[in-house]
């Protein structure tokens, strides 16, 4: 009897170890706000998803939800390295808002979305639709734009690259640019 539970600790031990650190790490923090304010506070209760960029109509994935004053944080790293690029999508009160560009994340990516309730208020009462902004307008700042897909630079720390919608990217260079160290 002791060996059985012996064998059944070892193998839920190993089974909820962490993924290894070769993977990659990466976290993205950040605050989302709402663009309609100024100066711009946090929206709380937002829930925050990834759509994988080369599936139509995947279902999206939730990673967080936004506290009291709009912090989220979330391992971008648990995200599938085959998903990236990625859309980040925002679920306020059932209203979504999502990046028109595929985007990656640097390690420890520093990430505010402006979710302009508005505009999004609007649209929905017209189209019953997601909002599709693109991530100038979503980030507004902290990301970089993927302009030579042959030849990517590493983004320093703190950033986001935005790639385009019509640009075709390698899943070799996708994880040139998700590599830590």
């Amino acid at each position: 009897m002791v060996g059985c539970v012996l064998v059944l600790g070892i193998v839920v031990i190993y089974k909820w170890q962490a993924p290894s650190v070769a993977s990659g790490s990466c976290k993205a923090t950040g605050f989302v706000y709402n663009a309609d304010q100024t100066p711009a506070v946090g929206l709380q209760a937002v829930k925050l998803s990834y759509v994988p960029s080369g599936l139509t109509n995947a279902p999206a994935v939730q990673v967080a939800t936004t506290s009291p004053d709009g912090h989220f944080s979330f391992d971008c790293s648990r995200i599938p390295p085959e998903a990236f690029p990625i859309h980040l999508r925002a679920d306020h009160t059932g209203q979504l808002i999502e990046s028109e560009d595929a985007l990656l994340f640097a390690d420890n990516a520093e990430v505010n979305l402006y979710f302009p309730l508005r505009a999004v208020s609007n649209h929905y009462r017209l189209n019953q639709s997601i909002v599709r902004v693109s991530s100038a307008q979503l980030l507004r700042s902290n990301y970089v734009p993927l302009t030579n897909n042959a030849n990517p630079v590493r983004p320093a720390t703190n950033l986001v690259v935005t790639v385009p919608k019509n640009a075709r990217i390698s899943k070799e260079t996708i994880s040139r640019l998700r590599l830590s160290q």
